[in-house]
């Protein structure tokens, strides 16, 4: 009985492609006649299915025919004791090549064909095969590099290999990013039986973060049988820079156990508590757990901006006239000027929110660092003497010799008492610090007073309550750029980008077109100057803790308001004090603010980004150098003066409209001057930056940040660039070394004093060291191209900085 034919001229065509496929892989079993014989031969292959056995014929010979007359096959199946034979008339043959489908033939069952076809005489043609499963294809493997970099060409290798063993292919493999419909590269493979091929693709990819690469196999020929799986996924981790980071403090100990953080897998966060921690105890007098914190962080898996507040608080009895009639000579050195510590809060949010390590880890390398001693820096040894008078007795007994002189550079510092705090607070966390035995010795220590019932009265309550504010930075854009900073207990944020703002309007006033602008010249730093003034008017008047009064933010930095308020600026004359405060409510709802007293004082900043783009630059401080000069007996550190930063007199007035922003409060954070900055392009980071520098903070940031985005500097010339610098309304203005010809041309403007003929205050050049090194503005950058990171250390100011950019070993 035979069977009918199954013809289809498009399957027929597609198996002379497959078939040639196939006889490239050396699997078709041909009956190719002698030298002499028929001119016409025959090849066959059986290859079989999940549901059938497909034999493809191809006929070779003078002309191809359309259509066989009739092909007989015959096979025996395992365990027969005849063949069984079918037979199969007018057969298609399109090209001469045919197909038929049979369903009976198994998997090494040996096949006999016989063909008849007639080209003018009967051509009789005869081939054997054997019946061969199909091919199978898996992606066996992807392998790709250990460490990924987004928009840098990397290489992957897709192993495919053929599981049937019985016959091999050729095939098209697609790399796919994820469920993307779209392929991000594609080769082909061929792979013999039962083997392997590996294919590679050279890519890159742009977004940086978590990636699943995945390679499809697929277009076999022959078809495949298709029981393995035709995909495999990795997944793969995209960094965002080459690096691993960068790390930018004010003392280089500090740097490298940050440094060493950052190598051994921690990210930003890890690494800023080690740093914080570092600093307290090399830089004692700067900062510590007895100061507050400023801080903006970017979590890198999410983009998302904070800006933490961890500045001091006023104990509860704290009133508007604590302090009234005083000066701050008279605050400084008493307990009635100790806020409510934040800065330890602070770093265990950073660890318990973004951090892969714990305090305990971060506060190891600084025990062994206080235990141990290390030699003293410039700045240390500079301060002792300067604040000796402030200092109690245990302050004394740290930074003094045995015979009553100063410590020096070089002298190595050891602070066991600072040590044995560091120790109980990795094994009990926090906790003893805000409700515990380092609680009560706080209390008892600040009230240490130089004069009498200037006591402080902090409460174990006041420090059980304390908590930090985490909210979005402050933001304003120039040049496309978006530049963030902290909200109003600091009052350098604020009045950085308003002063930003300004020049940016200024700028981009019709009344300026064709005014001369650059770097370093007589136009940019008058503007410079005027700007800041408008924006240290606004902040004496509206500035202060917004939870205890509204703070028209949202007005002081809206582009209506500094465009109105730039307007004040004269291209060629200054503005003559005094300069009053705008009015930036009608650009808000109802709302109202603060002032600040202009302040001198010591702060340490630090600038950190990693390779997973999460970043923190962190200001911290006690206010003063050496703080109160109060050390808490036993515990090794000293107590910030932070409160004296109020209002002295109460400075509320419905009859003028001032909202007494400032004036002191219990609970309340008095205003500060910091300025930690982070800048980002389109969402990515591009430069962090800060300085300490007490009042000046803010014009030292800004001019790092017009270096960077105005003059396009690069990273390390805009933090050496000589530098402006000042810190109230009146317009007194000091210019770095380098900027010495523009003294004149700006006098001649008008900046200098009434006894001089101006009508503001005097406009001179940095007199001799210390005072220039006013500023320490290490900082991180990231190159958008490239995605190379790079940082800055401002040495040439304060030698004790130090920046690092951690590679990958």
């Amino acid at each position: 009985m035979t069977s009918p034919p199954r013809p289809s001229g498009g399957l027929a065509l597609r198996a002379f492609g497959l078939m040639a496929s196939i006889v490239a892989l050396g699997s078709f079993a041909s009956g190719a006649p002698a030298a002499g014989a028929d001119p016409y031969s025959l090849e066959a292959q059986a290859l079989l299915s999940a549901s059938e056995t497909e034999l493809a014929l191809r006929v070779g010979g003078p002309r191809l025919p359309a259509r066989l007359e009739k092909v007989q096959v015959k096979t025996w199946p395992a365990g027969a004791e005849e063949a069984v034979t079918r037979n199969f008339f007018d057969v298609p043959a399109p090209a001469g090549v045919a197909t038929l489908h049979l369903g009976w033939p198994g998997r090494g069952d040996p096949l006999e064909v016989h063909a008849h076809l007639k080209d003018g005489p009967q051509h009789n043609l005869a081939a054997a095969t054997t019946v061969l499963r199909r091919p199978d294809l898996t992606v066996t493997k992807i392998a790709v590099p250990a460490d990924i970099v987004r928009t840098r060409s990397f290489q992957v290798t897709a192993t495919v290999g053929e599981v049937g063993g019985d016959i091999g292919a050729n095939a098209q493999v697609e790399l796919f990013d994820g469920p993307s419909a779209t392929p991000i590269a594609s080769a082909s493979a061929t792979v013999a039986p039962g083997a392997t091929a590996d294919v590679s693709f050279a890519v890159a990819l742009a977004k940086p973060g978590e990636h699943a690469l995945r390679a499809v196999v697929s277009d076999s020929a022959p078809a495949e049988w298709d029981v393995a799986p035709n995909e495999r996924e990795q997944a793969i981790y995209v960094n965002h820079y080459g690096e691993n980071g960068v790390v930018a403090t004010d003392h280089a100990l500090a740097t490298q156990i940050g440094v060493d953080v950052l190598r051994n897998g921690g990210n930003a966060f890890d690494a800023a508590a080690a740093v914080q921690f570092a600093l307290n105890v090399v830089q004692p007098h700067f900062n510590g757990i007895g100061g507050g914190s400023n801080i903006v962080v970017r979590d890198g898996r999410t983009g998302e901006l904070y800006a933490i507040d961890a500045r001091e608080t006023a104990p509860a009895a704290t009133t508007p006239t604590t302090y009234s009639g005083l000066t701050q000579a008279d605050i400084r050195p008493n307990g009635f000027a100790v806020g409510v510590p934040g800065t330890l809060r602070a770093v265990d949010y950073l660890l318990e929110r973004w951090g892969t390590t714990t305090l305990a880890d971060a506060l190891e390398p600084s025990i062994a660092l206080a235990e141990e001693g290390f030699p003293i820096g410039h700045h240390l040894a500079r301060e002792i003497p300067i604040a000796l008078p402030r200092f109690q007795p245990e302050t004394r007994q740290v930074f003094l010799n045995a015979d009553g002189r100063p410590r020096a550079p070089g002298d190595v510092l050891r602070q066991p008492d600072l040590a044995k705090t560091f120790r109980l607070l990795a094994r009990d966390g926090v906790a003893p610090f805000y409700e515990g035995e380092i609680a009560e010795a706080i209390v008892e220590a600040q009230r240490r007073a130089n004069t009498p019932a200037r006591q402080g009265r902090m409460t174990a309550d006041d420090l059980r309550a304390y908590a930090i504010d985490v909210e979005p930075p402050l933001s304003l854009t120039y040049g496309g750029y978006e530049v963030f900073s902290p909200g109003t207990s600091t009052n350098g944020g604020v009045v950085l980008l308003e002063s930003l703002g300004l020049m940016r309007e200024f700028l981009a006033d019709p009344r300026t077109d064709g005014y001369a602008w650059g770097f370093a010249t007589r136009n940019s730093l008058h503007v410079f100057i005027e700007a800041m003034r408008l924006a240290f008017a606004d902040r004496d008047f509206w500035l202060g803790d917004d939870r205890y009064t509204n703070v028209p933010l949202t007005g002081l930095l809206h582009p209506d308001y500094l465009r109105t308020r730039s307007s004040l600026i004269d291209p060629e004359t200054v503005m003559c004090n005094p300069v009053r405060p705008g009015d930036p409510l009608p650009y808000v709802e109802a709302e109202a603010a603060a002032d600040d007293p202009e302040a001198a004082g010591h702060t340490t900043h630090f600038s950190i980004i990693d390779r997973w783009g999460n970043a923190v630059v962190m200001t911290s401080t006690l206010r003063d150098a050496f703080g109160t000069g109060i050390t808490v007996p036993g515990y090794g550190f000293l107590l910030n003066d932070t409160l004296g930063l109020f209002n002295l007199a109460p400075r509320a007035n419905p009859a003028t409209g001032n909202p007494g922003a400032n004036d002191a409060a219990g609970g309340k954070r008095p205003m500060g001057n910091v300025a930690p900055t982070l800048i980002l392009k389109d969402g990515e980071p591009f430069a962090g930056t800060g300085s300490f520098g007490s009042g000046f903070i803010p014009s030292i940031v800004l001019n790092v940040v017009l270096n960077l985005l105005e003059y396009d500097l690069p990273l390390q010339q805009a933090i050496d660039a000589p530098r402006l610098w000042t810190q109230t309304a009146a317009g007194a203005a000091q210019l770095n070394f380098g900027f010495d010809h523009l003294i004149t041309p700006l006098r001649d403007m008008g900046h200098v004093g009434p006894t001089f003929g101006g009508c503001a205050d005097n406009m001179n050049r940095t007199p001799l060291p210390p005072l220039l090194n006013v500023g320490s503005a290490g900082s991180f950058g990231v190159d958008l191209e490239s995605f190379e990171l790079n940082g800055a250390a401002d040495t040439a100011r304060f030698p004790d900085a130090s920046t690092a950019v951690v590679d990958r070993t």
